[in-house]
């Protein structure tokens, strides 16, 4: 799998408010220093690419006293529907140690999302996959990082990969849980930044900004044309791929090409 970070290029802020959770997922089992149970889930993702950096991090310094939930990223799959592990991802240090501490530890999967639309095989194989990767090195479910079903066709795949993914990992021993932009928000565009901005329609509390093409876009022509810089910056290309295309980078070629009229 890339390097994904799970944030699309350019996410000023993300409040994932009440959403990602879901299919069955048990009580909150972290503990706090105190031995206190944690009221509330308290999630990390950590990706195996990590322990290589300077300085390194990996399971010697995450602090699982303070977590419920670590979703480890670096697993992803091909259009057949085979897990791609890098070298160097397993770690069965980070499950021992997590599970000593009563945090569950879930899979995070990337991947060719768009393949499972092609046929059952597809996720017939996927899941099989799964089940045998997850069962044999102990983690506690999956987190699915589909970043994100827009189509009917990706909202029909992604319902009958979860579908599937709660048959093979029964509730309440695995955990299954994703990221997704609930129903029943409405979104807005600042008349300054031109950066959009999402409220729940009932008036609850919520809220999620973010940039996409339209604000990457008018973003990046004032930085270079009004304001005389020499360009623009991004990190980081894998993160603006969904599978089959690049939205942001796309924007910021646009806005890069000729001063505006």
């Amino acid at each position: 799998m890339r390097h994904h970070h799970r944030l699309s290029t350019s996410i000023v802020a993300l409040v994932l408010a009440g959403m990602a959770l879901g299919f069955g997922v048990s009580p909150v089992s972290g503990q706090t220093q105190d031995g206190a149970q944690l009221p509330k889930r308290l999630i990390g993702d950590y990706g195996y690419w990590s322990r290589t950096q300077q300085p390194p991090y990996s399971s010697a310094q995450i602090p699982f006293a303070k977590l419920t939930h670590i979703n480890h990223a670096g697993v992803s799959f091909d259009a057949s529907g085979a897990l791609v592990v890098p070298d160097g991802f397993l770690e069965p240090e980070l499950i021992q140690k997590a599970h000593a501490a009563g945090v569950k530890v879930l899979l995070l999967l990337g991947g060719d999302f768009p393949a499972l639309e092609m046929g059952p095989s597809v996720l017939s194989t996927l899941v099989a996959n799964l089940q045998a990767f997850v069962h044999g090195k102990g983690y506690d479910g999956v987190d699915i990082d589909w970043e994100y079903p827009s189509t009917s066709s990706d909202r029909k795949a992604f319902f009958e990969l979860m579908s599937a993914l709660r048959e093979a990992f029964l509730s309440p021993y695995y955990l299954i849980s994703a990221d997704v932009n609930q129903r029943g928000w409405a979104t807005f565009y600042d008349p300054i930044s031109l950066v959009p901005y999402m409220l729940r329609v009932d008036g609850r509390p919520g809220f999620i900004t973010y940039d996409d093409g339209f604000s990457t876009y008018y973003r990046v022509r004032y930085s270079v044309w009004e304001r005389g810089l020499g360009g623009t910056y991004m990190w980081s290309l894998d993160a603006d791929y969904d599978g089959h295309s690049q939205d942001l980078l796309e924007a910021m070629f646009h806005a890069s090409l000729k001063q505006p009229q």
